[in-house]
């Protein structure tokens, strides 16, 4: 978060820490999928004499959209935690901004 809100300053650091989160997770997501998707599917395809675009767009990809919906399922909810872990260090109103004054008037540690 630190090097975000250096190079894009309070506000936008915001909403890079929300992309990053859900970036890194999705691109972890979808190349598990595209290796859960079997192999003698791949060697058919290849035994039929398709190229790599078709064994691409007619194998691998229809063969990872369940670990694609998944993944866009999981994303959505990381980018809310990056938006409210954002605002705990730059934002001035937001839900982690009352999160923050919240625990200061408690006596909470938000670690």
């Amino acid at each position: 978060m630190p090097l975000f809100y250096i190079w894009l300053g309070p506000s936008q650091s915001i909403y890079a820490m929300s992309l990053a989160i859900s970036l890194f997770v999705t691109i972890l997501v979808i190349y598990s999928g595209f290796k859960g998707v079997e192999v003698n599917q791949i060697k058919l395809a290849r035994t039929f004499g398709a190229s790599k675009a078709q064994i691409l767009t007619k194998v691998i990809l229809p063969g990872s959209i369940p670990t694609m919906i998944a993944a866009l399922k999981v994303n959505a909810g990381l980018s809310l935690v990056g938006v409210v872990v954002g605002e705990f260090q730059s934002a001035s109103v937001g839900l982690g901004t009352s999160f923050s004054t919240a625990a200061r008037y408690s006596g909470l540690i938000l670690a």
